[in-house]
């Protein structure tokens, strides 16, 4: 597996290992003041916490559960914000900090307002067009320019290896701003520029896209294997109204399933190797979407449906057990334990299941389930008349780590996750901050880093375990776009693991306590007597003061001795740990 962070030059010493990590007192609520080599230390708890972990392999963990979207919209530039001056191209630093995060796929352009945009827009030499400069996009409210549009986007992909999701624009064939069968050719279209060969027979009618994008630099095919068809369309077409009679349900999913066999055929007809995503009926229970999916003509084409999911949405009308509550009321740690239970939902145990039930209907129906959109997104918490005092980046962090332990705990249905938003100017969910001005360096965010050390540090199979001893705390609160999960972990631990190396994976939110944890590894054979510990920690304040660095958290290495058999640390308060143990070969 790959190292991410800064690896010290020398590993701390084995001694200097054990008195660090088991029992110095300290985890201040600053946080450290800058990016040194000191490792942030804890006193423990009383309680201790222990896992066993077994070689038993439940299910496959895909790596693509930790890719990326790079959304671009009218709230949200993204690549808009991060290209340099009168150039297509991101900023340098901008995409050397990508390439660290080794992305296994990404999901690109849209998005929130896919449905309504051209995707012409995002290339030159389009048909019909006079001009050489793209024309800028309007989509609900507000414009965005083109400059990194797709042929940008697919230079970028190469540099990275990765593999893409293309969206294409649905709501225009419901809403009647096209044809069904004008709006499908359109979205094939896409298929075409991305993946037909120069010369290639089309469909009548449509325009000789190879050949255009050939005249834009691109002669061999881009080669993209997934497509999704819209994004929470069923959020804005009309007919999805709670009132609504039987005959109407029957209507509206008879004109949907008609639409998506549309699209589907129309770009199958131009490369029938694609796979297709579409909106499940998970996100609000739509009665009209279960009917669609469950349809036989949908299940023959369609091999993915997608869940997406945020947390905690608004912070300044909190509810508190699903009632009003004033945000003014609570104590930084309640703002704490609200913040790192987001997003996702939880087991009666306490950990994260990440969308839990809602795959159900989806493995039911035998499709996969992607989650394209999900992030720690909360917003307005100074809108209240006492916003805490601490801030929120780390709390993040520490809420996707969870979300993520949750997403390796549903792969037996779920193959791909795209965390929002790979790159961010406006909404500060980024993986990667960027500063349109350009005053300020790039800098990565805890949400990305958390999902960059378990992308780099992860195995393939999902392992075994049982938890003992893990206190649990319960947590009423929640923002407008969720519900509280009642009962909270403050340690939530799963096992990942390949023939050569067992991981480890530890999220604790403990707003103050360092928690003893002890590792059984004896169901294995052969282990190796050392270990490493891949460590994100941060401080609390947001912005930096006294010559901090931008970024809020850090990832050390450090390097530990045990048995064999049992392994035995501290994990520091406010933190996600992955343990990396090899596997001797027998």
């Amino acid at each position: 597996m790959r190292s991410i962070g800064t690896r010290l030059t020398d590993l701390i010493s084995i001694a200097v290992s054990a008195i660090v990590l088991i029992g110095q007192p300290g985890c201040a609520r600053s946080g450290y003041k800058a990016m040194t080599a000191e490792i942030p230390t804890t006193q423990p708890s009383s309680a201790a916490v222990h896992v066993t972990v077994s070689p038993t392999v439940l299910h496959r963990v895909d790596d693509k559960l930790f890719g990326q979207f790079l959304e671009r919209n009218t709230g949200e530039p993204g690549p808009e914000a991060a290209i340099m001056p009168g150039q297509k191209t991101l900023q340098p630093k901008v995409t050397e900090l990508i390439k660290e995060m080794h992305v296994p796929i990404i999901r690109y352009p849209g998005g929130t307002e896919i449905d309504y945009m051209d995707w012409t827009d995002l290339i030159s030499n389009a048909p019909g067009r006079t001009s050489t400069t793209r024309p800028v996009s309007r989509g609900k409210a507000r414009s965005i320019t083109n400059e990194f549009g797709l042929d940008e986007y697919f230079l970028l992909r190469d540099e990275l290896k990765c593999e893409t999701i293309l969206v294409v624009n649905f709501l225009d064939a419901l809403n009647g701003k096209r044809t069904v069968e004008d709006a499908a050719m359109h979205a094939a279209g896409m298929v075409a520029y991305a993946n037909a060969p120069v010369g290639a027979k089309l469909p009548p009618g449509m325009p000789d896209w190879p050949t255009i994008r050939e005249k834009n630099g691109h002669r061999e095919p881009f080669g993209v294997k997934y497509f999704q068809i819209g994004n929470e369309w069923f959020g804005f077409a009309k007919e999805f109204r709670a009132e609504a009679t039987e005959s109407e349900l029957a209507e509206s999913a008879k004109k949907y399933t008609r639409a998506i066999t549309a699209y589907a055929d129309a770009m199958r007809a131009v490369d029938p190797s694609i796979v297709l995503i579409i909106d499940s009926p998970g996100n609000n229970n739509r009665e009209i979407l279960k009917r669609v999916v469950s349809d036989p003509a949908i299940r023959a084409r369609v091999q993915y449906v997608v869940l997406h999911s945020y947390g905690p949405g608004g912070m300044d009308k909190l509810k508190k057990d699903r009632q009003p509550w004033p945000a003014g009321s609570l104590s930084d740690r309640e703002w704490w334990e609200m913040s790192v239970a987001m997003p996702g939902v939880y087991g009666d145990d306490g950990q994260c299941l990440a969308m839990g039930q809602r795959m159900a209907f989806a493995r039911q129906l035998g499709y996969r389930t992607a989650c394209t959109e999900w992030n720690w997104n909360g917003f307005n918490a100074n809108r209240n008349n006492s916003p805490p005092t601490i801030g929120f980046n780390l709390a993040a962090g520490i809420g996707a780590a969870g979300f993520l332990n949750g997403l390796m705990r549903g792969g037996d249905a779920l193959d791909i996750a795209t965390q929002s938003n790979l790159l961010g100017a406006s909404w500060r969910i980024g993986a990667i901050h960027v500063d349109a001005t350009g005053k300020i360096d790039p800098y990565r965010m805890p949400t990305g880093q958390v999902t960059t050390l378990y992308n780099t540090h992860h195995g393939p199979n999902f392992l075994q375990s049982s938890l003992t001893g893990v206190k649990t705390y319960h947590q009423p609160y929640a923002g407008t776009w969720e519900s509280p999960p009642a009962t909270v972990a403050y340690m939530d631990v799963v096992a990942t693991g390949s023939d050569s190396m067992v991981f480890v994976h530890v999220v604790n939110r403990n707003f103050e306590d360092g928690v003893p944890l002890t590792i059984d590894l004896q169901a294995f054979d052969t282990v190796a007597g050392t270990a490493t510990i891949h460590q994100l920690t941060g401080r609390l304040n947001d912005k930096p003061t006294d010559g901090q660095p931008q970024e809020t958290c850090r990832i050390d290495d450090h390097a530990v001795k045990f048995d064999g058999k049992t392994l035995q640390v501290t994990i520091p308060c406010r933190s996600v740990s992955v343990i990396e143990i090899p596997r001797r070969a027998k």
